[in-house]
């Protein structure tokens, strides 16, 4: 068998190389994008009510 038919991004025999390179880097760069939304989102107040949730829209509508 091959050696290359056990990496997947090997060129010698993998016909969409190119699109599987760009589908990495898309991952990548939506990784690192969830990460910093993630960190701005815990540097946000957030208020929750004595359960611990958040107050949500639907919970000023209850006053």
């Amino acid at each position: 068998m091959p050696e290359c038919l056990l990496v997947l991004d090997c060129s010698c025999c993998n016909p969409y190389g190119a699109e599987h390179a760009a589908a990495k880097k898309a991952i990548t760069l939506a990784a690192h994008l969830c990460e910093r939304v993630q960190q701005d989102l815990l540097k946000l107040d957030v208020q929750t009510k004595a359960d611990r949730t958040p107050v949500t829209v639907a919970d000023y509508d209850t006053c």
